[in-house]
């Protein structure tokens, strides 16, 4: 048989890691925990669906009531990506309906397991589509960050609200694709900025001027924010920038 099928209840509070020579669909049919793939760590809940591309590490732990099965193709698998895909069930929950139908028809007829199997793959398959309109999105908005993060009166919510999906939707999804969430991304972006202006300009620029040029009206904002970045206050970054410069010389 070419599939690997199996119900999982999740009783471990730490991340069973390891890892499979093949692709592997989690789909989630109760309770709620976390998946950890890699380096990330992924909310899941009912009607999550997972797919862990070949040796990738990952384990998943449950905070309360965690149940999966998962389906794992041993050969032909009908996937290319070699990205984690994480999704949610759609309203028909036809997702937890074909793993459910594939784990009781595991030993019965090898055909109408096959068209399961085949099924769940195209319910996979089209949201790796949605999942790149969805890329895109989140890179239409890091690039309007990117090249807009001076300005102080920048909207991230005009931003977000700009492409074609809820703006909670679309935080959610920023998130996940670059492990930030868009004001962090933002913030990010700023205090990175205004290192390098520190770094670059130390003695022709005051602070204050740094703050304006990096985004930030709010000086004492900033400053909280350079901190919680970097572990200095912009003042005592500048003053280990000078006592270089001058150690240097």
């Amino acid at each position: 048989m070419n599939y690997i099928v199996n119900f999982v209840e999740y009783k471990q509070q730490a991340f069973p890691l390891h890892k499979h020579e093949h692709y592997e669909v989690l789909v989630y049919i109760d309770g709620e925990g976390a998946i950890k793939i890699e380096e990330q760590t992924f909310s899941i809940k009912k009607g999550t669906i997972v797919v862990v591309p070949p040796k990738m590490v990952h384990g998943s732990t449950s905070k309360s009531n965690l149940k999966s099965i998962y389906v794992a193709w041993k050969e032909n698998a009908p996937f290319t990506f070699n990205k984690p895909l994480i999704f949610e069930d759609n309203q028909g929950e036809e997702g937890q309906f074909l793993v459910k139908a594939i784990y009781n028809n595991l030993y019965k007829n090898t055909e109408y397991l096959t068209a399961l199997c085949n099924a769940l793959a195209q319910l996979v398959l089209q949201n790796v589509k949605n999942q790149t309109k969805l890329e895109k999105a989140v890179y239409q908005i890091i690039n309007k960050i990117t090249l807009n993060f001076q300005d102080c009166d920048f909207n991230l919510n005009q931003v977000l609200n700009s492409v074609n999906y809820t703006e909670d939707y679309i935080r959610e999804r920023f998130r996940l694709q670059t492990g930030k969430t868009p004001v962090n991304f933002l913030t990010d972006v700023r205090i990175d900025f205004a290192q390098q202006l520190i770094e670059i300009y130390n003695k022709q620029m005051s602070l204050n001027e740094v703050a304006l040029q990096s985004g930030f009206y709010d000086y004492a904002y900033f400053s909280r924010r350079f901190f919680q970045k970097t572990g200095f206050s912009p003042r005592e970054y500048k003053k280990n920038i000078l006592k270089k410069i001058e150690k240097d010389k």
